[in-house]
């Protein structure tokens, strides 16, 4: 159990400013990594665009050859990891990966840091095939903790801080008082010239200091 009274002024001050830093921080890693998110799924749309009119004209003229050297290049985007492109009868025609070449389209699985983006390829007449295309989270997961680290590291320092302050209000508090009470010890002992110098219009002062002088000047006239 702490006992002095100091110590327990700065638990207090230290646990009240933690409770505030653990909000902040949440808030922050929670903003930090909704913004992420918003600006990867900005970035799958674009890519789901930008092959879905490439791939459609594709199909459309089989064009397969011209557009299997084109995904491949996408391909060495991080960010994705496979482009499939299937006809209308589900059979893939272009792929980053080879294995799957004159396949049935597979099921499309999500998984552990991938996910599955897909658009159905048409034209006037119909549907002619469909563009999947597999992206990774592991960004959006390494971004997060970067923003977790980063997090501790400022909730570290914060708490630093807050415990070198709040010894500190404990410190001036009790060194105030700790005059006060010597004083007042001298005072009931019979000492009626001693004399308290405190600095300040605070409630130790005003409170403490102004009543006992009154007291004091009352008993010396006596």
């Amino acid at each position: 159990m702490i006992r002095s009274l100091k110590y327990r002024i700065a638990l207090t001050v230290f646990l009240l400013e933690a409770v505030m830093v653990a909000v902040v921080l949440w808030r922050y890693q929670l903003v930090s990594v909704n913004a992420i998110r918003e600006q990867m799924d900005a970035t799958d749309l674009v890519v789901l665009e930008m092959l879905e009119e490439i791939s459609r004209y594709a199909i459309i003229n089989e064009g397969y050859d011209e557009l299997q050297p084109y995904v491949e290049k996408i391909r060495m985007d991080p960010h994705i990891l496979r482009v499939l492109v299937a006809d209308y009868r589900t059979q893939v025609v272009v792929s980053t990966d080879y294995a799957l070449l004159g396949q049935l389209l597979p099921q499309l699985v999500d998984g552990p840091q991938r996910y599955w983006r897909t658009r159905e390829l048409t034209n006037a007449s119909g549907r002619v095939g469909t563009l999947a295309i597999e992206f990774s989270s592991s960004g959006l997961a390494r971004a997060y903790h970067e923003a977790q680290m980063q997090g501790l590291v400022i909730a570290g320092t914060s708490m630093l801080i807050i415990a070198v302050v709040g010894m500190g209000i404990g410190f001036l508090l009790t060194r105030r008082l700790g005059i006060l009470d010597t004083a007042t010890r001298r005072f009931a002992q019979g000492d009626f010239d001693v004399r308290v110098s405190l600095k300040g219009g605070d409630e130790t002062v005003r409170e403490v200091l102004d009543p006992g002088t009154a007291r004091k000047e009352a008993l010396k006239e006596k």
